[in-house]
């Protein structure tokens, strides 16, 4: 029987990915088992769904699951050949290397986003809206660290919407490295006028406008290149002394 503990520390997603990635490499989940769907994970650790869902993208990054659509999420085993260790959650990132995460982005991002608004079912873009609701309360009480995670999962959502795996598993991959760049982009930056990139981006995916969506994107990552070229290289937490006033942090 799979050994499942409720949830006490901060940051509960990581706890989830390490109960579950430790019944998974002792066996207690086995290969090719069905994992509980994600209302019964949320009971089973106590815990929002949104910390299930950033769990279950890092195993599946890391090769230990895989999402089959219309059937579930099935465990692939302990392969040593696949498994990547988060890459920086507690590393330092630099001015540098969000710039370099932004041209990424702007390369590969707008595409995803386009092919969201294309391709988005109605199920999905509400989810999505959902996300920017749970944004928007974090944002007015002014929770950095929860606004991040949401922020994090609106990209996650788009991604899977685009229907395309490559663009969804290479943001798996880069899922931590992702997550250090906005984290440090939201702490340098008024959360509700970040608030207004993705309200408007979250409208192009309802109405299903590729060229308006991928525009909106490409506009906020440009105008992030833009202020974060004129950091100095500092630590993350020094960067919150800087104003941003005309950066969009999508």
């Amino acid at each position: 029987m799979a050994d499942i503990k409720p949830i006490n520390k901060v940051k509960v997603s990581d706890e989830v990915l390490n109960q579950l990635k430790q019944n998974i490499l002792t066996g207690k989940f086995k290969p090719n088992e069905k994992l509980p769907p994600e209302g019964q994970l949320c009971e089973l650790f106590q815990v929002s769904r949104i910390s299930i869902r950033t769990a279950l993208h890092k195993l599946e990054a890391i090769g230990l699951i895989e999402t089959i659509n219309g059937e579930g999420t099935f465990v692939r085993g302990f392969d040593p050949g696949n498994l990547m260790l988060p890459l920086l959650r507690h590393v330092q990132i630099t001015r540098q290397d969000i710039l370099d995460l932004l041209a990424y982005r702007e390369a590969v991002e707008v595409l995803g986003c386009r092919l969201a608004a294309e391709n988005g079912s109605k199920e999905q873009t509400q989810a999505l809206e959902n996300i920017y609701y749970e944004m928007e309360k974090a944002a007015y009480a002014g929770d950095t660290d929860n606004f991040t995670q949401y922020d994090i999962a609106f990209h996650h959502q788009i991604a899977d919407m685009s229907a395309n795996p490559f663009i969804i598993r290479t943001l798996q991959i880069i899922d931590d490295f992702f997550q250090a760049h906005l984290q440090r982009m939201n702490q340098s930056i008024s959360l509700i006028y970040s608030l207004d990139s993705h309200r408007a981006l979250t409208d192009a995916m309802k109405q299903h406008h590729p060229d308006k969506a991928a525009s909106i994107l490409s506009d906020s990552i440009q105008a992030s290149i833009s202020t974060v070229s004129q950091w100095s290289e500092q630590p993350a937490n020094a960067a919150k002394a800087q104003t941003a006033d005309n950066m969009l942090a999508t």
